[in-house]
């Protein structure tokens, strides 16, 4: 069995790595670990430099890898997130007025431009407070009234709609895009706390 070089500990077939620079060096992972920071903290400008470098040259590869793993790894990241801010909560909003002072302007033109985006986040925020199981994103709503041609399901009229939940979350449904339907607000008033399904 393999044992590290430094910390002589044995190593699993998981827990090793193989330096290619030296022949027949192995390390376990916190000696490897270890080994990484101390070479970054004494060589800062080169590696930022070449992570600058290899940002520009793997940009669109860089991208497609953080949507696919923001997608696999959403809840885990909201929750690691949500930890974070929690522990860190000043620091965050020292951060983000510092951010809002070196970016004038830019919050109210983004909400300008992405105004059904915005008010999206902002109903999402507001379903939160009845503890509403599962989530879904701006863009499966899109494809949802895309799918039913941008029309309201109970009158049948091409008007601007909005999330009715099919199961109430007052009477424990959810949040997930299989208990929603478009209405227009006038429908979506009128239909109240009843569950009622217009998809089928």
């Amino acid at each position: 069995m393999k044992k590290c070089t430094k910390c002589k500990v044995k190593l699993t077939n998981k827990n090793w790595y193989f330096s290619s620079r030296k022949s027949h060096y192995y390390k376990c992972k916190k000696c490897s670990d270890k080994e990484s920071k101390i070479y970054i903290l004494k060589h800062k400008k080169e590696v930022k430099k070449h992570q600058k470098r290899y940002r520009k040259e793997h940009s669109e590869e860089l991208q497609e890898y953080m949507k696919r793993y923001y997608i696999e790894n959403n809840i885990d990241l909201k929750e690691r997130n949500k930890k974070y801010y929690l522990k860190n909560r000043r620091r965050c909003l020292k951060l983000l007025k510092e951010w809002n002072k070196k970016h004038p302007g830019y919050c109210k033109n983004w909400n300008r431009v992405n105004k059904d985006r915005k008010n999206f986040l902002t109903r999402q925020r507001h379903y939160k407070k009845y503890n509403a199981k599962g989530n879904h994103t701006f863009e499966e709503w899109l494809n949802l009234c895309k799918q039913y041609n941008h029309k309201c399901l109970r009158c049948r009229r091409k008007k601007k709609l909005t999330e009715d939940h099919i199961i109430p979350l007052s009477k424990g449904g959810s949040n997930f895009i299989s208990n929603i339907q478009p209405l227009c607000s006038s429908c979506n008033s009128s239909k109240g706390t009843q569950t009622v399904n217009y998809k089928r």
